[in-house]
């Protein structure tokens, strides 16, 4: 029989090494709570159980109180910083997760963890066990004897290296018997140690190679002082007091009174309902899937993995679907639909929704007995064997559009806006949803990931099958319509029971009274936009391709002629895309300072973005470089890329509107992303003249003006900021006038104005002297004198910003005029880069997000103006705070002035909001 292993956990140290070893990766529940450490605890533990197969286990931790050491040195571990609030917060969840695997936990007033680990160690070792003591502090390798060895966990809390006396000598160059005489010379900064002074780690192994211990060196320093090197001998003698000290604080204590009975530590019945519960807490999915291997090595748990497994085998998603084959199938569908809410969900051959074909649609509801009913109708697989099993796309549509269209037939859809436009193709315009469940996680959950598959295994701990098993990856992937009925029947109809399942959960929560105001914010904007935006993609937008073609021929003479001069200043031809070509030109060829350049993974000097702003001031080639970088992706990503995006069918470009992107609400765009398109620039403006009206119509931009400033005056209630607005005076001119101390808004220079509208812009992202100087090029001091008059001359911005900290400290999110919620996990982080970060964006969340929120509004109003007065009017993009339409030419004096009156009186705000609109026969324009 082999000896049986009694291993010993250090709680504090492995807790410490999980919380940094998963602070880069984000780790936290959908409500806020930080995870990190928990999950690299839990990790760390299960990993030993699988390995190791420990026949005993205990966890040992520290507590709050004095130990003896610090009787004997009141300074001990006085350097030591707090603990971070993040992984205080996780302490009782990591106990929680010890105390329910059954495994016995250990602490002593006046003692720390390392004493009971080391006389607990001693006391089984004594017992003829083999110990194994996990633990992140290496003060423990004194305890390594043949019985004894030492797991210390690897940084990313993925395993851990085992310490036997011949790996500590071959590591660190002491044995385990020289540890605290190895201290006790070089002392420990960590503990606050002193050791002796003026010895290091270096000189301390020196000494202990000859002369053995700090006795042995003591010794010789009195009896043969020769056989030390004179260099040391005063320090020691100075130091002979602190050494002693230092080895009486760094010497673990293994004969501390503890009862030990093995019995009780047997790794042997955990509580299973407390494990899954926390588990589930936790968000723990990936790591409670484990739980079946890992309580095999548990005795007593033979019921409680025959539960597990049970649990585990039925959160595999896959739902026995009803095929729908025949018409008098469907025709029974159909009346079921239309006396039940019901989910659904398109399966395509693609994923652009306007230009894609319906391959089938999926179905979920649950009937008068409660019970889940889900069926797939197929309606454009091509597999010869399925041809019995396919109903025309159009047979299907014709008898299911009375009840998709029906308004008072409750529906729901994740990313309903694309299952939307893909039945829009097909002339059914999908009414009555009630409820999609990607905006309704959105809402409740911004920071979180919304996908279906990752919300499953959140909220409903079920794990569904990805689409690569069904149509593959790489060179032989194949389409959906490819796919057999029976294979894509369970995988479409997960999609519709998933969602249903999803819905009722998330709708619940939603209804909650503490979540009201968040009810509001979902039933009031976020769905309404969602129909909105699907309306705004259907229409689109033309291009004039013509234009295009010629602007790529200029962009490829500018692009040719900026490498010819960019090859005459290097003296040599070289490819300008070539990081490793370019940064051999500039660090090794012209010789540009390399410090605080960063190396990249093949070695050689980075040239990214921000590297080449750096140095441009050091060369004209720079700007040369980085206008080629401007202009070579503007030319990739839009004037070559966009025609290539034209609808076949309707001959207009539909971009994409992402509304759960962004965590402060803000829309974003894709294929083509058009917020990215440069405002700025010369280039950017010539763009613009792309989009343009159909024949006949001309397009109305109408943006809101400075519309986050009017916010921040709203917000702030700053009486000085507020009356420029009122008196409608030009805010950036007006700030320069008070921040200059001018005596009238005449004396305003131009590059007055730009430091002052820099500064306006700064103040609302929270940027700080820092910024505000790399942005202007000037100095920190002036930066810095700039920022402190603006806040002299408007204390009630200065007074917002502390306000909107302090909640966001307290509370843990800020929020909008809609009650839209950002949280900030980082705000009071020790890491001081981690917490002023989060302190700008909590700063700006309320004022970004609010203008999100009024825009969506007034889109929802006109939208419906439109939509009830059948009028000839489209609206086709919203880009940042401005929306474009498209209407007949002689019909902009009839309906721009109701559009400006909605979007100017969205909202009541302490100043007034304004809207800029102009028209042109294209983007540039009406911009």
């Amino acid at each position: 029989m082999s000896q049986p292993t009694f291993f010993l956990i250090d709680g504090h140290a492995l807790a410490y090494r999980a919380y940094f070893g998963m602070k880069a990766r984000r780790f936290q529940t959908r409500q806020g709570l930080p995870t990190g450490a928990v999950f690299g605890f839990t990790r760390i533990l299960f990993e030993l159980i699988r390995r190791e197969q420990p026949h005993y286990l205990v966890v040992c931790f520290d507590t709050k109180d004095p130990t003896h050491r610090h009787e004997a040195f009141e300074d001990y571990k006085g350097h030591r910083k707090p603990a971070p609030d993040d992984l205080v917060l996780q302490f009782p969840y990591i106990e929680r997760m010890v105390k329910a695997l059954g495994i016995p936990i250990y602490r002593q007033s006046g003692y720390e963890a390392d004493d009971l680990l080391g006389s607990l160690a001693c006391k089984a070792s004594q017992k003829d066990y083999a110990v194994r003591i996990l633990t992140g502090d290496r003060d423990l390798f004194q305890l390594i004897d043949d019985q004894i060895r030492i797991l210390i966990p690897s940084r990313d809390a993925s395993g851990y290296d085992s310490y036997g006396a011949a790996e500590v000598e071959a590591k660190y160059g002491y044995t385990p018997a020289q540890v605290v005489d190895f201290k006790a010379l070089a002392g420990d900064s960590s503990d606050n140690i002193p050791g002796v002074k003026g010895i290091g780690e270096k000189s301390a192994l020196s000494l202990l190679a000859d002369h053995h211990s700090l006795e042995g060196i003591y010794k010789a320093v009195d009896e043969a002082p020769d056989t030390i090197p004179s260099k040391w001998i005063k320090k020691l003698i100075e130091g002979r007091e602190s050494a002693h000290l230092s080895y009486q604080l760094a010497t673990i204590v293994t004969h501390m009174p503890v009862e030990m009975e093995p019995e009780s530590a047997r790794l042997g019945e955990a509580n299973v309902p407390d494990l899954l519960e926390l588990m589930q807490t936790l968000e723990f999915n990936r790591l409670q899937k484990e739980l079946p291997t890992v309580l095999k090595n548990f005795e007593s748990a033979d019921t409680e993995i025959e539960t597990l497994e049970s649990f585990a085998q039925a959160q595999i998603l896959s739902p026995a679907a009803t095929v729908v084959s025949d018409t008098e199938a469907l025709a029974s569908l159909v009346k079921a639909l239309a006396q039940h809410p019901f989910a659904f969900d398109t399966e395509t051959t693609g994923l652009a929704s306007l230009s894609t074909d319906l391959v089938g649609l999926s179905f979920a509801y649950f009937d008068d007995q409660g019970e889940e009913c889900c069926y797939y109708v197929p309606t454009g697989h091509r597999l010869i064997t399925d041809l019995e099993f396919v109903i025309e796309p159009e047979v299907a549509l014709n008898a299911l559009k009375p009840v998709l269209e029906n308004p008072d037939i409750a529906k729901y859809a994740h990313n309903a806006k694309f299952d939307c436009n893909v039945l829009s193709q097909y002339s059914v315009q999908v009414k009555g949803l009630k409820d999609d469940t990607m905006i309704l996680d959105y809402i409740l959950y911004p920071e979180s990931q919304h996908g279906l598959k990752e919300m499953a295994l959140s909220h409903l701990n079920v794990e569904m099958q990805p689409i690569s098993a069904l149509i593959g990856t790489g060179r032989k992937k194949i389409t959906m319509d490819q796919v057999s009925v029976e294979a894509a029947a369970p995988y479409a109809a997960a999609d519709a029971v998933a969602t249903l399942r999803l819905q009722k959960k998330l709708r619940t929560v939603l209804e909650s009274p503490e979540n009201a105001q968040l009810k509001a914010l979902y039933e009031d904007i976020e769905m309404p936009v969602m129909g909105v935006l699907a309306a705004l993609e259907q229409a689109g937008i033309l291009l004039d391709t013509p234009f295009l073609a010629t602007l790529s021929q200029e962009l490829e003479k500018e692009l040719a002629a900026i490498e010819s001069r960019v090859t005459a200043m290097a003296g040599e031809t070289f490819n300008l895309n070539s990081p490793q070509q370019l940064s051999k030109i500039l660090f090794e060829n012209l010789k540009l300072p390399t410090q605080g350049i960063k190396k990249n993974k093949t070695g050689a000097y980075s040239t990214d973005i921000k590297t080449l702003e750096k140095l441009s001031a050091f060369h004209p080639m720079l700007d040369e470089i980085l206008s080629h970088r401007q202009l070579a992706k503007l030319k990739s990503t839009y004037v070559d890329a966009m025609p290539l995006l034209i609808n076949p069918r309707t001959q207009r470009l539909h971009t994409t509107f992402n509304q759960t992107v962004v965590a402060t609400g803000r829309l974003s765009s894709s294929d083509p992303n058009l917020q990215n398109i440069p405002v700025r620039t010369e280039l950017g403006r010539q763009m613009r003249k792309a989009f343009i009206a159909k024949p006949g119509h001309v397009l109305v931009s109408c943006d809101y003006s400075q519309v986050e400033l009017r916010l921040l005056a709203h917000f702030s209630e700053d009486p000085a900021f507020m009356q420029a607005f009122r008196d409608n005076l030009d805010i950036h001119t007006q700030t320069a006038k008070d921040i200059f101390d001018l005596p009238g808004l005449e004396d305003v220079t131009p590059d007055m104005r730009r430091i002052a509208k820099t500064t306006n812009f700064g103040i609302v992202y929270g940027q700080t002297a820092f910024g505000l100087s790399r942005t202007l090029n000037i100095s920190n001091g002036e930066a810095k004198q700039i920022i402190d008059r603006f806040k002299s001359e408007y204390p009630g911005i200065e007074r917002y910003m502390e306000t909107t900290l302090e909640q966001a400290r307290d509370k843990g999110y800020v929020e909008t005029l809609f009650q839209r919620r950002r949280t900030f996990e980082n705000i009071n982080n020790p890491n001081r880069s981690l917490r002023e970060f989060s302190e700008r964006a909590a700063v700006n969340a309320p004022i970004q997000g609010s203008a999100s929120d009024l825009i969506k509004l007034a889109m929802i109003r006109i939208q419906r103006w439109i939509v009830e007065e059948s009028l000839p009017i489209d609206m086709l993009l919203q880009v940042h705070d401005e929306l474009v339409f498209e209407m007949p030419e002689d019909a902009v004096d009839t309906y721009l002035p109701e559009i400006l009156r909605q979007m100017e009186q969205v909202y009541t705000l302490s100043v007034p909001l304004r809207v800029d609109a102009h028209s042109g026969i294209n983007w540039k324009e009406a911009k």
